[in-house]
């Protein structure tokens, strides 16, 4: 996967923020997000560059470990396709 457009949310999917707390709505469960979680489910769809989102990420939390960050990143896509919640156009 190298770029956000790829994911495809699972139809019926929802994500509610409630006061500074973030939620997913799916498959009859909730699961609660951390900021790093929120912040791939906005731009799942989007046209952004995995590089770029990982320099997003990088900046935003004073990261400078991008490979850190793309390790992170990926492995909370392949959480989210695990569990049902997206998939990724190829």
């Amino acid at each position: 996967m190298h770029n956000f457009e790829q994911i495809v949310r699972k139809e019926g999917l929802r994500v509610r923020g409630i006061e500074s707390e973030y939620f997913i709505l799916g498959n009859g469960k909730c699961y609660k997000l951390n900021e790093l979680g929120a912040l791939v489910i906005k731009y799942t769809g989007q046209k952004m560059e995995l590089k770029d989102f990982c320099a997003k990420v990088s900046k935003k939390y004073h990261e400078e470990d991008l490979d850190k960050i793309e390790k992170d990143v990926l492995n909370y896509i392949d959480f989210l396709k695990e569990e049902g919640l997206i998939y990724i156009n190829e």
